[in-house]
C-alpha cells in the first residue's frame, strides 16, 4: 500500500510538474541572481554575486535548459613559498546588478559605484568603464545595437554608438532636491521615460512621469501617480504603458496595483487593485503587445492579461515556497508562453513552457529502472551513448537533490542511498533536449 501511495502521488505531482514550470539551474556558488535577460530564443545571460565582492556571468545557449558560469569575477589571495597570506588582489569589477543582452555577441551590464561593462565577443572578454557617479547602474536597455542608455538613482547616460561613447542627460529639471529615479523604460532612439520619487511635499511622497522624445534635450511631466509605493514600468510607446507595483493595505498586507495610461501618463486607469495573499507585492510587468501581458512579484505571484489590462486572471502555477520571490522574468521567444525566472532567495532559474513538446523528445529514449528503487537507480539510453548529459534529481516541489555531468556511455547509475522515500522527478539534458522520468524512493 505504502508503494502504491507513492506511486499516485508522484504521477499526479509530476504531471503537475511539467504542465508548467520546471528547474533549469541552481547556482553553482553562493550566489544571488540580480537579472536575466535573453538576445533570442537561444543565448540568455543571467548574472549575480558572490558576497560583497564577486560577481558571476551565467549563459546559456540552448534557450534555458543549460547554464554555465563563463567568467567569475573574485578576489584572489596571494601566498608565500611557506603558504602565507601575504597579499590579495581584488576582483576585476564592481559587484554586479543587471544586464542587457543586445545581440547575439553585443551585452552590457551595471555595476556598482557608476560602473558599467561590456561584451563585443558573447561573453569571452569584458571591457568596463566607470562614470563620474557614486550611485550604482541599476538599469540598462538598448533599443537596437546602438542607442542605449544606463541609470542609476541620479544620472542617466546615453550612447548613440553601442557603448563606444556616452554622454550624459540633463535632468536639472527632472531631479529637484532630494528627488530620485527609481526606474525608466526606454521606446525609441530618441524616447525615454522616467519614474522619479518626487519629496517635494514631505507630507505626501508621490511619483511623477517624465518623458522626452528629444533625447533629453526637453523634458514633460505627466500627472503625478497619487500613491507611495514601489513601481515599475512598461511601455509600448512613448504615449501607451503599464505601471506594477505595491500600496500598503494595513495589517501587514500590501495591494496588488496596476496602471494604464494611453496619453503617456496625463491619466491613468486603474486595472488591478487587489489584497495579495502574500503580502510583498509586484517587481515587474511585460506586454507582448497591446494585448498579452503579464505581471509578476514577490511570492511566486504572476497576474496575466489577454485583453490589454481590462481583466487580470491570477496564475498560480508556480510551485513555490514562501521564501521563492521572481526577481526578473525574461521572454526568450517574446511571448508569455515561455518564461525564464529569476527566483531569489533560493538562487534558481525555472522555465515555464505551455506546450511541453518543444525540446521534449520521446520519454523512451531513456529507461529509469528500478523504480521505485531503493539505493541504486540505473538509466539507460542509446540516444544519448557518447554525448554530455547533464543529470538533475529534483522533488515535486523543485527542490534540488543532485546535479552532475558525464559522458554517457550506454549506462549509468547513480548511488540513491541518500534520498528519503518519496516521489522525484530525474530530469536528463543533452544538446537542447530534456527528458523527465518520474520515480519513487521506498525504503
Amino acid at each position: 500500500m505504502k508503494k502504491l501511495y507513492i506511486l499516485i502521488l508522484l504521477f499526479l505531482s509530476f504531471s503537475n510538474l511539467i504542465a508548467g514550470w520546471k528547474l533549469m539551474d541552481s547556482a553553482k556558488i553562493s550566489m544571488l541572481y540580480w537579472d536575466i535577460d535573453c538576445y533570442d530564443k537561444m543565448n540568455c545571460f543571467a548574472v549575480g554575486n558572490s558576497g560583497d565582492t564577486q560577481s558571476a556571468y551565467t549563459k546559456t545557449t540552448d534557450g534555458g535548459y543549460t547554464w554555465n558560469i563563463i567568467f567569475f569575477d573574485e578576489a584572489k589571495k596571494i601566498y608565500d613559498s611557506n603558504g602565507v597570506w601575504i597579499s590579495t588582489i581584488m576582483p576585476k569589477f564592481n559587484p554586479i546588478r543587471c544586464i542587457d543582452y543586445v545581440t547575439q555577441e553585443f551585452a552590457i551590464a551595471g555595476h556598482n559605484d557608476g560602473q558599467i561593462t561590456i561584451t563585443r565577443d558573447g561573453g569571452k572578454t569584458w571591457d568596463s568603464t566607470n562614470f563620474n557617479t557614486e550611485k550604482n547602474i541599476v538599469g540598462v536597455k538598448f533599443i537596437d545595437s546602438t542607442h542605449g542608455v544606463i541609470f542609476g538613482y541620479s544620472s542617466i547616460y546615453k550612447t548613440i554608438d553601442g557603448g563606444h561613447s556616452w554622454s550624459k542627460l540633463d535632468l536639472s529639471e527632472v531631479i529637484e532636491t532630494d528627488n530620485s529615479i527609481v526606474d525608466f523604460d526606454l521606446v525609441g532612439n530618441d524616447s525615454l521615460l522616467i519614474l522619479v520619487y518626487d519629496k517635494t511635499n514631505p507630507e505626501h511622497k508621490f511619483y511623477k512621469l517624465m518623458s522626452t522624445e528629444d533625447g533629453g534635450n526637453s523634458w514633460n511631466e505627466s500627472s503625478k501617480i497619487p500613491q507611495y509605493t514601489d513601481w515599475k514600468p512598461f511601455f509600448l510607446t512613448i504615449d501607451v504603458g503599464w505601471i506594477a507595483g505595491r500600496i500598503g493595505a494595513g495589517g501587514g498586507k500590501y495591494k496588488d496595483v496596476i496602471y494604464k495610461t494611453i496619453n503617456g501618463g496625463e491619466n491613468w486607469e486603474l486595472q488591478l487593485d487587489t489584497v495579495a495573499n502574500i503580502p510583498l507585492g509586484l517587481n515587474g510587468i511585460y506586454f507582448r503587445n497591446k494585448f498579452e501581458g503579464i505581471a509578476w512579484g514577490e511570492g511566486g505571484k504572476i497576474w496575466r492579461t489577454e485583453n490589454g489590462g481590462e481583466n487580470w486572471i491570477r496564475d498560480e502555477s508556480f510551485p513555490f515556497e514562501k521564501s521563492d520571490h521572481f526577481r526578473d522574468l525574461a521572454f526568450p521567444e517574446g511571448h508569455t508562453h515561455k518564461i525564464l525566472a529569476n527566483v531569489y532567495i533560493f538562487r534558481h532559474i525555472w522555465m515555464y513552457e505551455e506546450s511541453t513538446s518543444v525540446k521534449q523528445i520521446s520519454k523512451d529514449a531513456a529507461q529509469v529502472y528500478p523504480n521505485p528503487s531503493g539505493d541504486v537507480l540505473n538509466i539507460t539510453s542509446e540516444k544519448f551513448n557518447s554525448k554530455k548529459v547533464k543529470i538533475v534529481i529534483s522533488n515535486t516541489t523543485g527542490q534540488q537533490f543532485l546535479q552532475q555531468e558525464i559522458y554517457f556511455s550506454g549506462s549509468h547509475s547513480i548511488n540513491t542511498n541518500f534520498l528519503p522515500s518519496g516521489a522525484y522527478i530525474m530530469t536528463l539534458f543533452c544538446e537542447g533536449a530534456v527528458i523527465n522520468k518520474p520515480f519513487a524512493v521506498v525504503r
